[in-house]
């Protein structure tokens, strides 16, 4: 089977060659003792490419049992030969008995792919600059063209041909008569005086075609443009007729002057077609109105193609932007994350040194303070924790935010005289950092003033022991957007503040703490007493909303 395919196909085991067909050893130039027994890395150029294109072949084996690869393969005269190889295991069940590969010369292919990059390329290239590459063969299907051009010859009677702005052809030529064909153009000056007067004939002419007789051998010719845009890409000839303003005798005495044998040369010239310059100027007329249609849709498809492509530019420049913007919003993301994680475990820690320092104290004044601060930092903690849960890394939603420093206080208010219940009437709000971490620690002085202060009663007090065993103590925090302003409140049913309260003047830091946060976000305050304590607080809204 390996002898007879058709293809170059052959064994290998370990990169050792244990059969290879006629057909491969030719393509490589060796004979099959020249290789068989032999490692393949007599086939590259390098120990960079055995490794390389080995690496890749034998990778697919391990996931799918089979591979491919391209690669360039060296002759035995040191040429490069681009192949295709393909390969599979002769058993599957088996790796070890080797594997059975075929290469194919993949060089047309190749050569194909480049021509249509070419052509692409050209397509969709701009044209500014002064420079124009665009080839009419890169705008029309030349079997197609050829077809029409062979059409229209027919059917007119006439010779025809397109070639490029400088008079070398392009199509093959349809109805050439043989004086033109096999003797004029066989003749070095002939060929050279030819090229030159299709190239004068084919001149652009907005007006029409061009008729007059040709450069060359003297007979009835004409030509128009093919344009795109303003540039000209091809010549349609036609031609190679005789009427009445052409004389023979001149037309003979052309073949010394070129070296053609004069005999051939006369007998030839009584086979070229007669036609009025009528009937050949009609001709010349519709070849001009087909030359239109064809500058058109060239055109037309050249400026589609680059419409196409730009589009495609700008779509590959967006994707590569929203790319790199995605890598970079991950990378700040996660940078964004740490730095989160590392000021949350700071606040952890120093809220747990202060938490130590504190145990170590006896007096409640020290307590008290170092109690007070740790409950601070554990504030701005569940802040850090919260930020970005709702997709902006500076918001943070308040009334989750509220609710974790009232559940943080719940501890405290295990440890106090009575227990109290909270109410809440949180407002869902998303709000900046820099107005929920001052608003929040605003809320938590409050609620912690209200659990030391509003439901204490004098030690001993017979009088209120049946009012204490009545009293349900409750702690009041509501919240509500008005506006362009936020409004807090935090109230208590407790005893109230005492008579002559003046928080200017109450010299106590969560006091002045409050007073001074409020100022920072440019609020005003007021508070009532009896029954019990209400302190309330506005803040104004940007027009963000926070």
């Amino acid at each position: 089977m390996i002898a007879a395919a058709p293809v170059g196909m052959g064994l290998i085991r370990d990169r050792v060659l244990l059969e290879l067909n006629e057909r491969a050893a030719a393509q490589l130039g060796y004979t099959r003792a020249e290789l068989i027994g032999k490692n393949t890395r007599m086939l590259f150029h390098s120990d960079e490419d055995y490794e390389r294109i080995g690496k890749e072949f034998y990778h697919d084996f391990e996931a799918r049992g089979e591979g491919q690869v391209a690669a360039y393969y060296r002759c035995k005269d040191g040429s490069p030969i681009e192949v295709l190889i393909r390969g599979s295991y002769i058993d599957p069940s088996d790796p070890a008995r080797g594997i059975a590969f075929v290469f194919l010369d993949i060089f047309e292919i190749k050569q194909n792919e480049r021509e249509l990059q070419s052509k692409v390329l050209a397509l969709t290239s701009p044209s500014g600059g002064g420079s124009f590459n665009l080839r009419f063969q890169d705008l029309f299907n030349l079997e197609e063209i050829q077809k029409i051009q062979d059409a229209f010859a027919e059917a007119a009677g006439i010779a025809s041909i397109i070639t490029d702005a400088e008079g070398e052809p392009i199509t093959q030529p349809s109805r050439f008569c043989r004086l033109c064909y096999q003797i004029i153009r066989k003749t070095e000056n002939g060929r050279a005086n030819c090229i030159r007067s299709d190239a004068e004939l084919g001149k652009a002419n907005p007006s029409g075609p061009t008729i007059c007789q040709c450069l060359s051998g003297g007979l009835l010719d004409g030509g128009v443009a093919i344009m795109v845009g303003e540039h000209h890409v091809a010549n349609w000839l036609i031609g190679q007729v005789m009427d009445g303003s052409v004389d023979p005798e001149t037309v003979r005495s052309y073949a010394p002057l070129i070296g053609a044998d004069q005999a051939e040369f006369d007998s030839a010239l009584k086979e070229v077609p007669r036609m009025s310059r009528e009937d050949f100027t009609k001709a010349g007329e519709a070849l001009f109105l087909i030359a239109e249609q064809l500058s058109k849709l060239a055109y037309q498809n050249v400026m589609q193609a680059r419409n196409i492509a730009e589009r495609k530019r700008a779509e590959d420049a967006l994707k590569e932007s929203e790319s790199r913007l995605k890598v970079a919003l991950t990378e700040k993301e996660a940078l964004y994350k740490e730095l989160k994680h590392r000021v949350k475990n700071g606040m952890a820690m120093m809220a747990g040194l202060v938490s130590l320092e504190s145990s170590h104290h006896s007096d409640p004044v020290i307590q008290s303070i170092l109690n007070n601060t740790r409950t601070r930092m554990e504030s701005l903690a569940n802040l850090y924790d919260l930020l970005g849960a709702e997709g902006n890394p500076q918001e943070v939603r308040l009334d989750i935010y509220l609710s974790r420093i009232l559940d943080s206080l719940s501890s405290a208010l295990a440890e106090s005289p009575v227990y109290a219940e909270f109410e809440t009437e949180l407002e869902p709000i998303s709000l900046h950092a820099r107005t929920a971490a001052p608003l929040g620690l605003v809320v938590m002085e409050l609620v912690t003033n209200s659990i030391k202060y509003a439901f204490s009663l004098p030690e001993n007090d017979s009088s209120l022991i049946a009012e204490k065993a009545r009293f349900h103590p409750v702690i009041q925090v509501r919240t509500r957007r008005q506006g362009d302003h936020f409004e807090v409140l935090v109230a208590d049913n407790g005893k109230g503040y005492p008579a002559g309260f003046d928080p200017l003047k109450s010299g106590g830091l969560g006091m002045e703490l409050i007073r001074m946060l409020i100022e920072q976000m440019s609020g005003s305050w007021k508070l009532e007493s009896g029954p019990g304590a209400r302190f309330s607080f506005s803040v104004p809204l940007n027009s963000e909303g926070y």
